[in-house]
């Protein structure tokens, strides 16, 4: 019975100024949510286990002694920090190859996602999400072509060449591939053993690239967890070896990113309140005739009262299923196309449905609460006034 004479009361220019308050706070609020979801996602599952934040140069070669230090995952030689760069012909001849080459310091760092880590000579894990590839530069712009992508199953088994001037470096069979969602490496990069990497680097007068790295003096310490990065660096300058970080993450810029939006939307949602309090108020009012006419014809206050909120529910529905519509195609061209070209370096902007459910939660809890007071104090008044006037 109520579905039925909001039906056909439904249409009316009132209804249509809330619906547009509807749909604006909605988008509103649900990209505020999203906003500080989505850092706290990428501090969580990639920015706190990416080893270029967890991975500190020590002015010292006692690697027996850094490993004692707590919290240290592994200890190298420093000249197997930077990866290397190498063309390579053996994918899509119409693109310039490119492959970054890197000595496999920690297995616990990648996980498997197809076949098997590397244990043997000329044996390489590549990103299950593979382009091998040059990105290119147009007039200051960086063109990443997603649809040369190359998955981890076509990939898996095969072999390829590095070439450094032409000249063939090396050769190594894809044995598996790494979550590249997991590692934040670019979507070109390989993994060798450090034997296959200290072969590559012993010539410096063929590889020029390769001096940076054979002359890097001191260790490199992978510390097992973001959070304990400081406690290693204090242990080091105890014992007075001298250090930094490879990465430095910026912690107040993440942190504006993370908490801002919740600040936006505490803010947002008592501006919600407030117009939806006042723009209710002013509707009851525009509706005191009808709502008379309910009560003259033996209709209870708490009937009338459900008939309010019951429209003004099926306003909010109507307009957060928009809302959710136009974020989708909103976050889906910011991932894709606006921020597409840091894909290429192993960054992927997760998608969660998460800030939807609480977005809707927020806002149907405060509809509710706001529609009964509105409608409590302000029906019973509305009503008495249109009867004593008629009277």
């Amino acid at each position: 019975m109520y579905f039925g004479y909001v039906r056909k009361h439904i249409l009316n220019w009132k209804n249509f100024i809330l619906f547009l308050i509807f749909l604006f706070t909605n988008l509103a609020i649900l990209l505020s949510i999203s906003v500080g979801y989505t850092f706290t996602l990428l501090k969580q599952s990639y920015f706190y286990k990416y080893s270029g934040f967890r991975t500190i140069i020590a002015d010292s070669n006692d690697i027996n002694n850094l490993k004692k230090i707590n919290h240290v995952l592994a200890v190298e030689d420093a000249k197997y920090r930077n990866p290397l760069t190498f063309s390579s012909k053996d994918f899509d001849s119409d693109l310039k190859g490119e492959i970054l080459i890197n000595a496999l310091i920690s297995k616990e760092d990648l996980k498997i996602k197809r076949g098997k880590m590397i244990k043997n000579a000329n044996e390489a894990i590549c990103s299950d999400i593979f382009f091998p590839y040059e990105i290119e530069v147009r007039n200051g712009k960086t063109i990443f072509n997603k649809s040369r992508i190359m998955s981890g199953k076509s990939i898996l088994n095969k072999s390829f060449s590095i070439y450094e001037n032409d000249e063939k470096i090396a050769t190594y069979d894809i044995v598996g591939t790494f979550d590249t969602k997991k590692t934040m490496n670019a979507l070109n990069s390989c993994y060798i053993l450090k034997d296959d990497f200290e072969k590559i680097i012993q010539d410096e007068s063929d590889l020029n690239q390769s001096i940076s790295n054979s002359n890097e003096s001191g260790s490199m310490l992978l510390v097992d967890k973001y959070e304990n990065v400081e406690k290693v660096l204090k242990s080091l300058e105890k014992a007075n070896i001298s250090c930094y970080v490879v990465s430095e993450l910026n912690e107040g810029y993440i942190k504006i990113l993370t908490y801002f939006p919740i600040f936006a939307s505490i803010i947002i949602s008592l501006l919600f309140m407030i117009v939806l309090e006042s723009f209710l108020s002013k509707k009851v009012k525009y509706r005191s005739k009808c709502n008379a006419i309910l009560k003259s014809i033996g209709f209870e206050n708490k009937k009338i009262e459900n008939i309010n909120i019951l429209e003004n529910i099926i306003l909010f529905f109507i307009s957060f299923l928009i809302s959710i519509i136009l974020y989708l195609i909103l976050f889906f061209y910011i991932k894709n196309v606006l921020l597409a070209e840091y894909i290429y370096d192993g960054t992927f902007i997760p998608f969660s449905i998460v800030p939807i459910i609480l977005s809707f939660i927020l806002e149907i809890i405060i509809i509710l609460l706001v529609n009964k007071r509105v409608l409590r104090l302000k029906l019973n008044k509305s009503v008495e006034e249109i009867l004593l006037w008629n009277i």
